[in-house]
């Protein structure tokens, strides 16, 4: 592990909210990907994280982190929502083109908004 002083600043970004879910766990369950989605989400939410920030998290949860696969049927809302958010930023550069990726916008973003509103609870418990 790098220290904080020799880590670039984006690596200090992704600690942030690894830290914050791993704190307490041994292992790295669906239940820690969620609460490090939902503090991601949140901060976007408030306006201190960009949506190309919660893009490349929700990526590297997706598809380095978990196998897409082994979220399973239990954590399909999960998966769905990583997946959302792995393709909201590139939709958004593309809203100004044409009134589909608008709507296709809209409907992510309010899919992911969804999502934070049902499950913000699990970050709420355990504080910041």
């Amino acid at each position: 592990m790098k220290s904080t002083s020799t880590r670039t600043p984006l690596e200090n970004f992704y600690w942030k909210y690894l830290r914050s879910a791993l704190r307490d766990s041994k292992t790295f369950s669906s239940e820690d990907v969620t609460k490090i989605f939902l503090r991601a989400l949140k901060d976007y939410f408030v306006g201190k994280a960009e949506l190309k920030d919660v893009s490349m998290i929700a990526t590297q949860l997706y598809y380095e982190i978990r196998d897409p696969l082994s979220f399973g049927y239990h954590h399909r809302e999960l998966g769905n929502a990583l997946e959302t958010a792995t393709e909201i930023d590139y939709v958004y550069g593309h809203i100004n083109e044409s009134e589909k990726a608008r709507e296709e916008y809209e409907e992510q973003l309010a899919s992911l908004r969804e999502f934070y509103s049902k499950y913000k609870h699990l970050i709420e418990k355990v504080g910041k």
